[in-house]
């Protein structure tokens, strides 16, 4: 999955399109919600994901899913962090994963069931390794590290801890998980730098940036439809 850096990377470029709209407690809520599906040990719980597809390489959130369960909720600014962060998963395993590595069986055929698949080819490189190989510091994960600086600096990614006391009661035990891996990941951001064997930063940002576009256009039509039922 996206590490934290990336969720609040994506959740940045999505506030850069709504900052006349949203002060500044809304957007640090807003980014704290965003990464609380991740502040969990059983991530299942979390992700909305189809059973169906456990035995799959690359697995997806089901937004309807998400929003089946969560009908009855208050849309809060932590709940559309929590929101966006499905959103974002969804679109990367969907969309972006295929772009970037191919699994294939020993057939040499795309294969998606982990059991018979014995090889990745990153197609940044051509290069093929096994698909433990691919999810390793070596690649993928290691990617993730090595661009975690960069996009820490560029976007001026933070949180602020005095809003956590607002969680929900379920998640409010969360907060010190996400705080304390929010500040390892930076720590080693400063560390870990180097050549990306996967990903091509610029094309992950431009790609984050169209899926905040796209996203931007389901919150408006939200507010419209909050602002009809009012009236």
């Amino acid at each position: 999955m996206p590490g934290y850096i990336v969720h609040l990377t994506a959740a940045k470029l999505w506030l850069a399109q709504r900052k006349e709209r949203y002060d500044e407690e809304w957007r640090q809520k807003f980014l704290i919600g965003n990464l609380l599906p991740d502040a969990v040990e059983n991530k299942e719980t979390t992700h909305f994901r189809d059973p169906k597809t456990g035995g799959n390489s690359v697995r997806y959130p089901e937004l309807s899913d998400f929003l089946r369960a969560s009908e009855g909720m208050k849309k809060t600014p932590f709940w559309w962090g929590f929101y966006y962060h499905l959103y974002i998963d969804s679109c990367f395993f969907q969309e972006y994963m295929p772009r970037i590595v191919t699994f294939l069986n020993e057939k040499g055929e795309e294969e998606e069931k982990i059991c018979q698949i014995v090889k990745a080819k990153i197609h940044k490189t051509g290069l093929y390794v096994t698909r433990e190989e691919y999810f390793s510091d070596m690649y993928y994960y290691g990617d993730f590290t090595k661009m975690n600086n960069v996009l820490i600096e560029r976007f001026r990614l933070d949180l602020e801890r005095k809003y956590e006391a607002d969680l929900p009661k379920e998640w409010r035990m969360r907060a010190d998980w996400i705080f304390s891996k929010l500040e390892s990941f930076m720590r080693a951001a400063k560390t870990e730098q180097g050549e990306l064997q996967v990903f091509d930063l610029e094309d992950l940002v431009l790609f984050l940036k169209e899926k905040a576009e796209a996203f931007l256009g389901e919150t408006q039509c939200y507010e419209k439809k909050k602002q009809i039922s009012k009236s």
